[in-house]
């Protein structure tokens, strides 16, 4: 008896010992990932080391991420258009039409031509009031895609720097780096609304593309940009989360509060930017959800690229933490070069 009950223990100690071997395995990525995490938390402070300086080429982030108290960088004559609809709104409920206005002052001043693409606010009884802002000054029809989302979430002193007004500044620079190329280049530059309430802004401008007989080659995703490394990010349709398997080898999501199965994502497709080059890392258990997801599912190649600390992340996403004391200026430029560059070695 005492020999089948040892014989018993040493087999089941040997499942255990494989079972543990094959957990380990499959969640290897996952568990680096988490412990960058954990030290990064534990080293977490939110004042940035490296401030974006007032006076350099990010003076249009300080304006942008301040609309909501001063509305004077932005000229009467466009004050004056405002819809008469718009008007009845509050200051705070029509902070995206003033950023929407803003981003055409800087394209304005640049000589750059845009097209204003109306999108129906599907949360109100109001016509629309913001629009998706798109360039493309080459003739052709088939070209690459660098987009951003411009809107905020409507509260009181929010400055949604992270999320994703660093993005915004970002390619408005990088479209005055690369102007006297983009008539030769097949690359366009989106300014999407909406996102925040469901990615609306970037589903009614694939209907217009559609319209126009446009074929996308590929999208490149800013969003959460300027604190850490330059990174790319897997793409679902839900919240954002920490992925791994667990003890029966299912992958599951842990939101920051809670524990649930893992939705479908898509992983970062590593042909469509030389991450080698630019030293891009990729946040393999991370997933968030963002306009990309809009576009992959059209079934067209997307990226998504990001910044690495996701403790800051975390702690500031869609609170007014998410200010621009917390950003790195170092973050905004590096992004700023390597876009620049792909948009030169765009055909």
């Amino acid at each position: 008896m005492k020999k089948r009950i040892k014989h018993f223990l040493q087999v089941l100690l040997s499942v255990i010992l494989v079972w543990l071997v094959i957990f380990l395995t499959i969640n290897i990525q996952s568990i680096k990932d988490l412990a960058r995490f954990l030290i990064g938390n534990k080293n977490y402070a939110y004042l940035s080391n490296d401030l974006v300086p007032t006076d350099s080429e990010y003076k249009n982030l300080y304006d942008f991420v301040n609309l909501n108290r001063d509305l004077s960088v932005i000229p009467e004559s466009y004050r004056s258009n405002e819809p008469s609809y718009n008007k009845i709104l509050s200051p705070v409920d029509k902070i995206n039409y003033n950023r929407m206005v803003f981003i055409m002052k800087c394209l304005d001043s640049l000589n750059i031509k845009y097209d204003t693409i109306w999108v129906p606010d599907r949360a109100s009884r109001l016509p629309a009031y913001t629009c998706n802002i798109f360039i493309k000054e080459n003739e052709s029809n088939i070209f690459t895609i660098i987009t951003a989302h411009y809107d905020n979430l409507n509260k009181p002193d929010y400055q949604g720097a992270l999320d994703n007004s660093s993005s915004v500044a970002i390619l408005l620079n990088t479209i005055q780096n690369c102007k006297d190329l983009l008539e030769v280049k097949n690359v366009a530059f989106l300014f999407t609304t909406m996102e925040e309430q469901g990615m609306f802004g970037a589903e009614h401008f694939l209907n217009y593309t559609k319209d126009h007989n446009f074929k996308i080659n590929k999208v490149i995703c800013l969003d959460g940009i300027g604190r850490g490394d330059l990174s790319a990010m897997n793409n679902c349709m839900g919240s954002f989360g920490f992925k791994f398997r667990n003890w029966c080898f299912k992958e599951k999501l842990f939101t920051g509060s809670s524990f649930k199965d893992c939705p479908d994502y898509s992983k970062v497709d590593k042909s469509l930017i030389n991450l080698n080059k630019y030293n891009i890392k990729i946040l393999h258990s991370f997933l968030s959800s963002t306009d990309g997801r809009v576009f992959i599912r059209a079934g067209i190649p997307t990226i998504h690229l990001t910044s690495n600390d996701i403790p800051h992340f975390l702690k500031v996403m869609h609170t007014n933490q998410d200010r621009i004391d917390g950003l790195h200026y170092r973050s905004l430029k590096q992004c700023e070069e390597i876009i620049s560059d792909i948009v030169k070695n765009i055909e």
